[in-house]
């Protein structure tokens, strides 16, 4: 029993520090999943508001059939930047990366929402759709770097 007693008396100080160190490693990594499924989310987010705004860039308001779809995606929209926006407040404060994302989202309502967005009469516009593109791969590449 002495012997057990000794032998536990000189491994003791490595075990505690391998758990320690076990615990500390674990809860990094964790931490880096969790972080990464966030990312995750927030980039199929990105993908929803593009697919919307393809769709909505392409209606034609001055065609009566169409002005209902239009006012859905238009709500749509407008819902996904207040999700965006609110989902990026929160990976911001909760990994304290300091994330641009006032500015990005900024554009990217601007790209969406700018020219005749809710307008009664307004023809479809394709080429407003590249501008949505550019500024949504603009947020998505910031996070992807953040994410490695």
């Amino acid at each position: 029993m002495n012997k057990i007693l000794d032998f536990l008396y000189h491994i003791s100080p490595e075990l505690i520090a391998v758990i320690l160190g076990g615990i500390f490693i674990q809860l990094f990594f964790v931490r880096r999943a969790n972080e990464a499924e966030l990312i995750n989310f927030l980039i199929k987010e990105l993908d929803e508001l593009r697919t919307d705004a393809l769709e909505y860039w392409n209606l034609d308001c001055s065609k009566l059939d169409q002005k209902p779809r239009a006012r859905i995606l238009e709500q749509k929209i407008k819902g996904a930047f207040k999700s965006l926006a609110s989902d990026l407040n929160h990976y911001s404060s909760r990994y304290h990366k300091k994330l641009e994302h006032e500015k990005l989202m900024s554009e990217v309502a601007d790209a969406c929402t700018g020219g005749q967005f809710e307008g009664a009469t307004r023809p479809s516009e394709p080429a407003r759709y590249i501008m949505v593109i550019n500024t949504i791969n603009r947020i998505k590449s910031e996070l992807m770097r953040r994410k490695l």
